[in-house]
């Protein structure tokens, strides 16, 4: 995986695209359109990743709408662990699922970092 970038409140500051977009996506219902929260509601919960219902299996995006509904409840290392083994295939994913995925890293470094 890449090198992690932390930017200083300085520099988000001194980019208003970057201060604005830190400033408007600082929850898990920032990431989330009404579609893929009326998805949550059909999924089931979890507190691990050995947890996850075998359905999912070879559905990135209903396994990526678990993990979402999931992501306060899994533990981050977890998450970390399946979003690098994700990334051996991000170049084989088509566009929607590329989205799918910058979701779920862009939900990870939300908890992570904040």
């Amino acid at each position: 995986m890449h090198e992690t970038v932390i930017l200083s409140q300085e520099e988000i500051e001194e980019s208003p695209n970057v201060a604005n977009y830190v400033a408007t996506h600082s929850k898990k219902s920032d990431y989330l359109n009404a579609g893929i929260i009326r998805s949550l509601k059909n999924m089931p919960d979890g507190n691990n990743m050995t947890e996850m219902p075998s359905i999912n299996k070879g559905n990135s995006y209903r396994t990526y709408l678990w993990i979402i509904k999931n992501f306060e409840l899994l533990p981050l290392e977890e998450i970390r662990g399946f979003l690098q083994k994700e990334f051996e295939h991000y170049g084989q994913f088509d566009g929607n699922q590329q989205s799918s995925y910058r979701r779920l890293v862009s939900l990870y470094d939300l908890f992570k970092y904040k």
